[in-house]
């Protein structure tokens, strides 16, 4: 019975998106597949947003845009000039590696709040690695469908960030006010890469990434 139900909710949600049947969605209650189908669509909206505007912001552009309005030092081949190239490329290979699997199928999966990983509610979303290697499945606590779709949105691209591209919680830890910033770990944690779910792409690289990488 529950097998032809999870069925039913398929279909009728495949007027929503091209993409329901290349996902696999398991133990979830209709209304939760409802917002994993929509909030997969604004994830997919935001990273082709992402794909389409971040090469633009390239060295010439900060060099243009930043550095020179904020008389901020800068040396042709510097160490900080070489970083933010390897990191801008970073970023994006994660953010297209995600927008390819989005297009193949993502595993979600419903926990119960009494789920251990879910810590009592605690945790809103995980996805589980074996060493390096994230397994494909991207767990959902309750709590997860009690949050904004933003927030589900930003949830979402976390955890995809960790699904595609294997990244860490670093949790900003690379980010230390007036010490050089490791933007290596800055592409590599999802803490940061969830920053782009919305608003002004500029902001954010303004705010967590120039400012840091070219201090005055």
């Amino acid at each position: 019975m529950q097998k032809n139900l999870f069925a039913f909710c398929l279909l009728s949600l495949s007027f929503i998106t091209n993409n329901i049947y290349a996902d696999q969605i398991t133990g979830c209650q209709r209304q939760q597949i409802v917002q994993i189908v929509q909030a997969k669509e604004k994830i997919k909206e935001r990273i082709q947003v992402l794909l389409t505007e971040l090469p633009q912001y390239d060295l010439n552009y900060v060099y243009e845009n930043f550095i020179l309005p904020k008389n901020r030092p800068w040396e042709e081949g510097s160490i900080q000039n070489y970083s933010y190239t390897q990191y801008l490329q970073s970023i994006y290979t994660t953010f297209s590696s995600i927008d390819a699997d989005l297009d193949k199928g993502i595993h979600w999966k419903c926990e119960p709040t009494y789920q251990s990983q879910c810590q009592q509610g605690e945790v809103i979303a995980y996805v589980l690695f074996i060493g390096n290697r994230p397994l494909k499945t991207i767990h959902l606590c309750s709590g997860y469908f009690n949050t904004p779709v933003d927030r589900q949105v930003e949830t979402g691209i976390h955890e995809l960030s960790h699904y595609s591209a294997a990244t860490d919680d670093l949790a900003l830890s690379w980010l230390e006010p007036g010490k050089f910033i490791d933007l290596k770990g800055a592409a590599n944690d999802a803490f940061h890469l969830e920053r782009f779910s919305s608003g002004d792409i500029v902001h954010t690289l303004r705010t967590q990434v120039w400012f840091w990488n070219w201090l005055k």
